[in-house]
C-alpha cells in the first residue's frame, strides 16, 4: 500500500515509518519542525492545517492510505493555549479529513486517538463508553474524532484510541525513554501510583493497525495493551526488564506533581472488540511483559539508531 503518514516526525510516526517500511509499504509523511529522511520513502514539510496545500500534496501523491498522526500532544500546553490545541489537532483533523475525501484521493483514513477522551472514572472504559474529557487536550480529540466519523467519505475510516510506549525520537522522548534515561543516570523516577493505563508497545500497535486495515474493518477500535497498570508499576516493571535498580523508581500522586491540567486517574481501555479480530489471525495478547522484552531486543538491534538516524540523516543534507 502507498501510505501517507501525518506527524511522521513523532514517535508514533517514526515507528510506523520503520515498520511498514520493512514489509514493503510505500511510505510518504509530513512533518513541521523536525525534518525527516525516510528510507524507501519521502517525507514533505506540511502545515496539516493549510487544506489547500493538504489536497495539493494528497492529489499529487495519491494515497491509498493516510495515518493522521499530527497532534499537539503535550497535555499541559493544550491546557495553557486551547485555541493552538484547537488548530493543530481539530482545525488540522478537518483539513486533512476534507483532502482525504476528495474525488482525486479518495484515501482511507486513520486517525490516531486517546485514552483522555474519558474522565477517568471507569475501569476499562470500552467504544460504548461515553467519553467525557476532563482537559484541554482530550477535548481536542474528541472533537477531532466526531469530525473523522461525522466527515469521512463513505465511512472508509478507523479512529484508533489508544497509549502506546517505545523508542522515540531525540527532540520528543517517550515515556519509556524518559524512564530509561533516569534510571541510567542512577537518577530517581516518580511514577504516578494513582493513574492507570493499558500500554502497548507502538511496533505491536502499527502491526495491528496494518492488520486492521488489510481486514477492511471500519469504525472505533480500542487498541491496547492486556494489562491494566499504573505509571509506578509501569516504571517498576521497566526497571526490571533492562536489569535496572526499581528502587529508584518512587509513588507519588498526580496531584501532586503540580501539573497544569488535570489528568482521567484512570485511562484504561478495553480492547476485547479489537483483539476478537486480532486473535483470529494469531496475534497473542499484548501483555506488558513481552512488550518490555520486545523494547529491549529492539535496542539490542539497533532499533533506536534507525530512529535517531531518521532525523539526523536529512539535518546533514540540508546544511
Amino acid at each position: 500500500m502507498r501510505i501517507f503518514i501525518t506527524g511522521v516526525s513523532g514517535l508514533f510516526g517514526l515507528n510506523a515509518a520503520l515498520v511498514l517500511g520493512d514489509k514493503g509499504h510505500e511510505v510518504w509523511g509530513s512533518y513541521l519542525t523536525h525534518p525527516v529522511e525516510l528510507p524507501g520513502g519521502r517525507a514533505v514539510r506540511l502545515d496539516v492545517r493549510e487544506g489547500v496545500e493538504v489536497l495539493r500534496v494528497f492529489r499529487d501523491i495519491k494515497p491509498e492510505v493516510v495515518i493522521h498522526a499530527a497532534a499537539l500532544t503535550n497535555v499541559d500546553a493544550c491546557e495553557e493555549n486551547p485555541a493552538m490545541a484547537r488548530e493543530l489537532n481539530v482545525d488540522a483533523t478537518r483539513a486533512v479529513v476534507k483532502a482525504v475525501a476528495d474525488f482525486d484521493v479518495r484515501a482511507r483514513l486513520v486517525y490516531l486517538s486517546t485514552d483522555q477522551v474519558f474522565d477517568g472514572t471507569t475501569q476499562f472504559a470500552t467504544e460504548r463508553t461515553r467519553p467525557n474529557p476532563i482537559n484541554e487536550y482530550g477535548r481536542t480529540k474528541l472533537h477531532s474524532e466526531d469530525v473523522v466519523a461525522s466527515e469521512a467519505s463513505g465511512g472508509a475510516f478507523l479512529i484508533i484510541r489508544t497509549n502506546f510506549f517505545g523508542w522515540g525520537p531525540p527532540h520528543r522522548p517517550s515515556l519509556s525513554d524518559w524512564i530509561l534515561g533516569r534510571l541510567r543516570a542512577g537518577s530517581g523516577v516518580p511514577g504516578f501510583e494513582d493513574v492507570f493505563f493499558t500500554p502497548i508497545l507502538v511496533n505491536e500497535l502499527i502491526e495491528r493497525v496494518e492488520f486492521l486495515l488489510a481486514s477492511g474493518v471500519r469504525g472505533l477500535f480500542h487498541v491496547t495493551g492486556a494489562e491494566r497498570v499504573s505509571k509506578y508499576e509501569f516504571a517498576r516493571r521497566l526497571a526490571e526488564a533492562f536489569g535496572l535498580d526499581p528502587t529508584l523508581v518512587k509513588p507519588i500522586q498526580v496531584a501532586k506533581a503540580g501539573l497544569r491540567a488535570r489528568r482521567p486517574l484512570d485511562m484504561s481501555l478495553d480492547g476485547r472488540k479489537a483483539d476478537k479480530l486480532f486473535e483470529l489471525f494469531g496475534f497473542p495478547p499484548a501483555k506488558l511483559e513481552f512488550g518490555l522484552a520486545q523494547l529491549k531486543g529492539l535496542e539490542v538491534q539497533g532499533w533506536p539508531d534507525r530512529i535517531r538516524s531518521m532525523i539526523a540523516q536529512r539535518r546533514q543534507v540540508s546544511a
